[in-house]
């Protein structure tokens, strides 16, 4: 066994679902948040993301910052493959479904 795949638990950063297409987009996003997991390595995976992902959202949206719980648990175990839509831009910036 190991601990359950699915939903905002760090597997992204595991080798089978970072060598997935649909999580190819996040290889940049997970080599930067490597220097925060080293620098606190008592936080999970699962929490950085969760910490990364609300700070994006708050760049984005000019700082209404969404609430955050933090605790997570790392997951042993890859999520389910093909949870995510495929999603590209566009040539105009405008979202492009490839399923």
């Amino acid at each position: 066994g190991g601990l359950w795949g699915g939903g905002a638990n760090g597997s992204v950063v595991l080798d089978e679902e970072m060598g997935r297409a649909e999580n190819k987009v996040m290889e940049g996003v997970v080599k930067e948040l490597g220097a925060v997991k080293e620098a606190y390595p008592l936080v999970s995976w699962a929490d950085v993301v969760q910490m990364a992902a609300g700070e994006a959202i708050c760049l984005c949206v000019e700082g209404k910052a969404p609430m955050l719980l933090f605790g997570r648990l790392d997951a042993t175990v890859p999520s389910a493959e093909g949870g995510l839509p495929a999603f590209v831009l566009g040539a105009e910036g405008e979202g492009e479904d490839e399923a």
